[in-house]
């Protein structure tokens, strides 16, 4: 036994000395590699060599130690990488005799390439590693996003890019396009960045991120130069066209007319002006043109894949993306998203147009045809961002887009019905608001019976909605009987007994223009002080004209951003009688604060001879335009 206990005590002893030889090991490594990158940071050009040491601690058998060899590496990067694309000198250039700072660069530069490049072969093949994987994608992302301009960036984006389909890693690869995209100037490598995505969209539709598509949205795409748009303005007459083209390359060119140079004297000029233009620090315009050109038709071309493969998580963000670059695309294409937006909504709202007599008939295979986001109904923020994002593109392009917008229009209706039962109220209610946006500016293209239909339905809604949603019906409401003067015979009674369909939803057939709005009458008395004076302006016959502040869109940003301050809680499912709260609210002297701005802006228009202050505050008139202060006051 006492054999056994010396053994047993020999083997802890040994394990013991082998453990605080492990960690002194361990400690001298960490210095070591903190001395190296000390060094490297004050001197690097002198130390280059130091980074072959620093890469073999990378291969540690320590997982620990080789991890923070890796970062401590991307550091050393970060701080000697410069700012410009690397040329090694040629066979020929290295015969000539130069001065020693010369060949100490040239030194430095080779050493530094090799270095750099066996790096990003050690990152890629710590990719395959599952221990080193995050750690080699953090260090390729941040070397993709904060160095551009240096050799081996397309590598570093060819390796990057496909790290958006693992969930664990594509946040960071977001963060990171977001960062290089900010950083680019020259454009190249937000090309080469956007052409690969587009390429992966194209292949793995399922597992793109939304974060991606909300990252693409935010490039900025620079108009095209001066010289290019004013060829827009030029004659249509051929002769007129081609001398002022004359006359303009002639002033570019430096040529004065009627007096005339040596061909001589123009050419040395020219060649002068091309030197002197190499040595400004500014972008070629032509070249930046042609990038963001390519970049602009690579960003359509994303969008677009998922319009045409509709994933319902992701179409909301690829709509805010094609509205941003909409102003830059043809008529045509934008006929084309329109349409497609138009056919996605009448395949999942097909119970819209059931109504409608003979309407089967008339939408063709499009409408009998498979649904392409699955079974079940569409999403409501879904519908809405479609909605949105078609009239806003009609209000872009104008009467330029010849389309029928009844289905759109009978999907919107219909969707009214799902606003008070939303889950998500506020962003709904923003997207709720675009779309009564694009209703009340294309007011004049649609027949009265329609919009009649919409003022019945929000008026009916009106009650069962928030103040800051309620706030935005009724500013559509009253924008609507501005526009249309033959629907306030709704208001006041005199209109023709005929059955209101309010089941239907068509609103061409519901019969709303043969209803009175009786509905406004009970608003009157909202426990809300800014919406029952919404509804009490909408009775008023003599009311002054709305201005441009009470588009929904703007009415509701002003009623959102006092929400906070609304007393009470919301009421609750199949109540039938208001709570007390609610019932003492209207008697109160805590009104005003509660919604400011909205009070103020109401105050104000309803007092007698108070002039607007601002010009978004003149008055608008039957088309939809701001009257001067002399027209509108007499």
């Amino acid at each position: 036994r006492l054999d056994d206990v010396g053994e047993a005590v020999s083997f802890w002893w040994a394990a013991y000395e082998s453990t605080m030889s492990d960690e002194s090991e361990f400690v001298l490594l960490q210095e070591r590699i903190g001395d190296i990158c000390s060094t490297l940071f004050e001197d690097a050009e002198d130390n280059i060599e130091l980074l072959d040491n620093l890469h073999e601690l990378c291969k540690h058998k320590n997982k620990v130690i080789a991890q923070l060899a890796l970062t401590s590496e991307l550091l050393v990067y970060h701080n000697i990488l410069p700012g410009y694309r690397v040329r090694l000198p040629t066979a020929e250039e290295r015969k000539i005799m130069h001065k020693r700072r010369v060949r100490m660069l040239w030194n430095f530069e080779e050493r530094l390439l090799k270095g750099y490049q066996r790096y990003l072969k050690y990152l890629e093949r710590c990719l395959r590693i599952s221990s080193f994987r995050a750690a080699a994608a953090q260090a390729l992302v941040q070397l993709m996003a904060r160095h551009p301009e240096f050799n081996y960036h397309p590598n570093i984006v060819k390796s990057t890019i496909p790290l958006l389909l693992d969930r664990r890693v594509s946040a960071e690869v977001c963060s990171g396009l977001r960062e290089l995209f900010a950083r680019d100037q020259q454009g190249t490598a937000t090309l080469d960045v956007v052409m690969r995505i587009a390429n992966l969209i194209d292949k793995h539709t399922a597992k793109i991120p939304v974060e991606l598509l909300h990252v693409l949205a935010e490039i900025r795409i620079e108009r095209p130069s001066s010289m290019r748009a004013t060829e827009e303005y030029l004659p249509t007459d051929p002769q007129r066209r081609k001398r002022m083209l004359d006359e303009q390359k002639r002033r570019q060119s430096g040529q004065q007319t009627g007096k005339r140079k040596s061909k001589k004297i123009m050419e040395m000029e020219r060649e002068l002006d091309k030197d002197m233009a190499e040595t400004e620090a500014s972008l070629d315009k032509k070249a930046h043109d042609r990038l963001m050109t390519l970049v602009l038709r690579h960003l359509t071309r994303a969008f677009c894949v998922i319009l045409q493969r509709p994933l319902p998580h992701l179409l909301p963000a690829a709509l805010v993306g094609l509205s941003k670059v909409a102003s830059y695309l043809n008529v045509e294409l934008v006929s084309e998203i329109v349409l497609r937006i138009r056919d996605l909504l009448r395949a999942h709202h097909r119970a819209v147009f059931d109504s409608a007599p003979g309407q089967a008939a008339q939408d063709g295979p499009a409408a009998s045809g498979a649904n392409p986001l699955g079974e079940g109904v569409i999403p409501f923020a879904t519908s809405l961002s479609l909605i949105a994002s078609a009239l806003d593109l009609l209000a872009l392009y104008g009467d330029a887009l010849q389309i029928d917008l009844q289905a759109l229009y009978a999907v919107l209706y219909g969707e009214l019905l799902r606003w008070p039962y939303d889950a998500d109220p506020a962003h709904t209610s923003a997207l709720m608001a675009r779309c009564l946006d694009g209703l009340v500016r294309r007011a004049r293209q649609n027949p009265p019976g329609r919009l009649a239909a919409f003022v019945k339905r929000l008026l009916t809604i009106t009650p069962q909605l928030a103040p800051p949603a309620a706030c935005t019906a009724l500013s559509c409401v009253r924008l609507l009987l501005h526009f249309v003067p033959t629907l306030r015979a709704g208001v006041e009674g005199d209109v023709r007994c005929v059955l209101y369909r309010a089941e239907c939803h068509n609103p061409d057939v519901a019969g709303a223009d043969g209803t009175a709005l009786w509905d406004l009458s009970a608003l009157q008395h909202h426990y809300h002080p800014s919406v029952a004076r919404l509804a009490r302006l909408l009775a008023d016959p003599k009311a002054k004209p709305p201005t441009a502040r009470e588009m929904p869109t703007h009415l509701h940003a002003a009623a959102t951003s006092a929400a906070d301050r609304i007393v009470g809680p919301p009421l609750a499912v199949g109540t039938t009688a208001l709570p007390a709260r609610h019932m003492a609210y209207t008697s109160t002297t805590g009104d005003a604060d509660l919604f400011d701005a909205l009070e103020r802006d109401l105050e104000a228009r309803t007092e007698p001879g108070r002039r607007p202050k601002r010009a978004r505050d003149a008055p608008l008139d039957a088309k939809g335009t701001k009257r001067s202060r002399e027209k509108a006051h007499g």
